[in-house]
């Protein structure tokens, strides 16, 4: 049997990792983690440090404020992580990067299958189109979505659509990730910095 913890257990994608885990008999939710406490079937702490049982694999779908203290439990104990949350910033990825030589760091802005196909779609489009088109994507979310644009947004092209004289490792363009909020709306061009 796994042994899951759970970041960001009392939010909407955590509580769907719990529905699923829940539906598997190979896997128990031994603890969450989360800033709001809440009567669940396992226990909730806010700080990862209070937990001292075991576990086999956190998965985390919390917020970027919660990464120091997720990693250096898991990097003190050992145990690998699936980090799911979007808006790092630059140096929460160095520390990511860092943690990952110590301990199994599985990361990405977005689990779906579906945004995984259109990525792959995107690379493709790209290399048959090269330079000869713009290319516009428009990204829509229900009107409870806590990081519209969301991680995946701002993300998904780099690397996949290039420009004359843009790479994959150039600095994004226009406003930081950090300050993606005020971008928030149902739907919306690629900003410049998404390219």
């Amino acid at each position: 049997m796994q042994k899951i913890i759970i970041s960001g257990c009392n939010g909407k994608m955590g509580q769907v990792v719990e529905s699923i885990c829940n539906a598997d008999s190979e896997i128990q939710v031994v603890a969450g983690f989360d800033v709001n406490q809440s009567s669940r079937d396992y226990p909730v702490y806010v700080s990862p440090a209070n937990f001292t049982g075991e576990a086999d694999a956190i998965i985390d779908f919390s917020s970027p404020k919660a990464l120091d203290g997720l990693l250096a439990f898991a990097t003190e104990r050992k145990i690998p992580v699936v980090l799911a949350t979007t808006g790092y910033s630059e140096e929460q990825l160095r520390q990511i990067d860092e943690a990952s030589k110590s301990v199994p760091i599985f990361r990405s802005a977005n689990m779906s299958l579906g945004i995984n196909v259109v990525l792959d779609l995107i690379r493709r489009a790209a290399a048959i189109l090269g330079d000869s088109c713009d290319i516009e994507i428009v990204e829509r979310h229900h009107n409870r979505k806590v990081d519209a644009p969301s991680g995946y947004h701002c993300g998904r092209p780099r690397g996949h659509l290039r420009r004359k004289g843009r790479g994959a490792g150039d600095p994004p363009r226009g406003p930081e990730p950090g300050n993606l909020r005020k971008w928030r709306r149902q739907g919306c061009q690629v900003p410049d910095y998404c390219y």
